[in-house]
């Protein structure tokens, strides 16, 4: 029964995308039509959302979001259902495509379409070409790198955030086209915040006066039930991060990556942790934290605009080197401690929240080297002018 129903399901989408999608790329393209989607249609963040907003305050155009659920709260313009009739009318029809991640491997652009890929971070792990072995699910080395690369060539324009990234994203994405390195929109609002910005955020998170730990890990390749659903292990003990600090109220914040469907741990019942996972803005988590911990996640990078302390968590590091994915920098300079057991994690959290760490220096055999500090206030700007400049 299962064969039977991936086979008719298979048969739907030939149907869907083959014929119907024929019939869309027939209707004539809007020029003043713009497509916004982020991760897959989870979430309305990151570059697209802050190039959305620009675009909405600044220009006259029709702009379409895709979600893949449409019952949340979102921007005040056209909503889609992703993977819809209306989606595939307005990926068809729109004279730009502005996405973080990947579009459907069935999707085909048109000539005068426009497809801005945004990206969602600077890199530490290796990515797609770079990567050996790709240990993903439902695919093969070959075939990943493949449907990755054919979604490459429909990119006219791609965001760098620095230097040090575009140098990658080159190697990576085997990306010949345009770059533009103008540093991430999403980060405008880390370089451009006050005191007063930090308490709405705490007050709307009913989180007035708490020390603040914010854990991201990223998801491992090799663990997961299926595609698109993947396992996380929390190897820490929070009561024990409490206990440190008997005079003051402690809240952890846990946001797990969006790929991540199953947790193997129980979280304490003492209301001590949250999980923000499904938060929209990540850069207010960043602005109210007091320090983050992560492992070989990306976020580091810009949480570094903010001059607070990072811990880097990796209980699992010689294997996840080994069998999952290489790094573009050498672990030595990253711009924190680097934790391999959990015995080792309290204490290096204690030293983070010290008054006497010196952040500069921890920060500095980073930032001295690959361009790390080129994001700038007028990114959203200078994006927006150099995609529309031609095509209007």
């Amino acid at each position: 029964m299962r064969k039977l129903k991936r086979y008719i399901n298979k048969i739907i989408r030939i149907i869907f995308w083959e014929i119907l999608a024929s019939f869309m790329r027939l209707l004539p393209i809007n020029n003043k039509k713009i497509y916004f989607e982020s991760f897959l249609g989870r979430y309305y963040s990151d570059n697209p959302k802050v190039l959305y907003e620009y675009i909405d305050k600044n220009y006259d155009y029709k702009c379409v979001w895709g979600f893949k659920n449409v019952l949340k709260t979102y921007p005040d313009c056209v909503i889609v259902k992703r993977m819809s009739i209306k989606y595939l009318y307005h990926i068809s029809t729109a004279k730009y495509i502005i996405n973080n991640s990947r579009m459907p491997n069935d999707y085909t652009k048109r000539t005068n379409q426009i497809y801005v890929q945004t990206w969602h971070g600077t890199p530490l792990k290796k990515l797609v070409n770079d990567m050996e072995n790709v240990t993903l699910p439902n695919t093969t080395s070959e075939l990943y790198k493949a449907n990755f690369s054919k979604d490459v060539s429909k990119w006219d324009f791609l965001i760098s955030p620095n230097g040090y990234s575009t140098k990658h994203f080159k190697s990576a994405f085997k990306y010949k086209g345009k770059i533009l390195e103008y540093g991430y929109p999403r980060n405008e609002e880390l370089l451009n915040y006050d005191e007063k910005k930090i308490k709405d955020i705490r007050l709307k998170l009913d989180l007035l006066d708490e020390l603040i730990i914010i854990y991201m890990p990223t998801f491992r390749d090799n663990k997961y039930v299926k595609k698109g659903h993947y396992i996380q292990d929390i190897k820490i003990d929070f009561n024990k991060i409490q206990a440190m600090f008997p005079n003051e109220k402690i809240k952890i914040l846990i946001r797990n990556h969006y790929l991540v469907k199953v947790i193997n741990y129980q979280y304490p019942k003492n209301n001590l942790v949250i999980d923000v996972t499904n938060y929209q803005n990540i850069n207010e988590l960043f602005l109210i934290s007091n320090v983050l911990i992560t492992d070989y996640s990306s976020v580091f990078f810009d949480y570094m605009l903010l001059k607070k302390p990072i811990i880097f968590y990796q209980y699992d590091q010689l294997s996840y080197m080994e069998e999952l994915r290489g790094f573009y920098l050498d672990l030595k300079q990253l711009p924190g401690e680097i934790v391999v057991e959990e015995k080792d994690l309290y204490p290096a959290i204690k030293n983070a929240l010290d008054k006497n760490y010196n952040i500069d220096k921890i920060y500095f055999k980073l930032l001295e080297k690959e361009c790390f500090n080129l994001d700038k206030l007028d990114s959203s700007k200078k994006i927006v002018e150099d995609i529309l400049k031609d095509y209007k």
